[in-house]
């Protein structure tokens, strides 16, 4: 029997850059399909995104960078900011700290898809503010 492996997509944009010292810098960035920014390609969330088959996207049309990401084979949302990241599935009872930090009662479970991803998108809004880089 053959495992089925999700594959990330994503483009890399090879980019110079001069320091401000007027020293060559090569960058490689990863961007998701809808425009979103994931990270240097040799950064953790790149390997953590391929290993687990996450794909990466922006969490509102308008953000930058990617936040959240769907994970096909264990149907699930992922969310992640600078301090922290969970996954939210239908039917799987959110930990109380989660629910605590998204803002709904203890022993919550998305409903379906759509509200696990919500909750993603909460989740990343709030530890996206917390300051400190993962």
């Amino acid at each position: 029997m053959m495992n089925k492996r999700v594959l990330c997509e994503f483009t890399v944009k090879v980019e110079n850059l001069l320091t401000e010292e007027g020293v060559g810098v090569v960058l490689e960035r990863c961007y998701a399909p809808d425009g979103g920014y994931i990270g240097e390609l040799t950064a953790g969330r790149i390997a953590w995104c391929k290993e687990y088959g996450v794909q990466p996207q922006k969490a509102k049309p308008e953000d930058t960078a990617c936040s959240i990401g769907w994970q096909e084979d264990k149907a699930r949302w992922w969310a992640w900011g600078a301090a922290a990241s969970h996954w939210f599935a239908e039917g799987i009872e959110i930990l109380d700290g989660v629910c605590d930090v998204i803002g709904v009662p203890w022993n919550t479970a998305p409903k379906n898809d759509e509200q696990a991803k919500e909750f993603a998108i909460i989740f990343a809004e709030k530890v996206a503010r917390a300051g400190t880089v993962v």
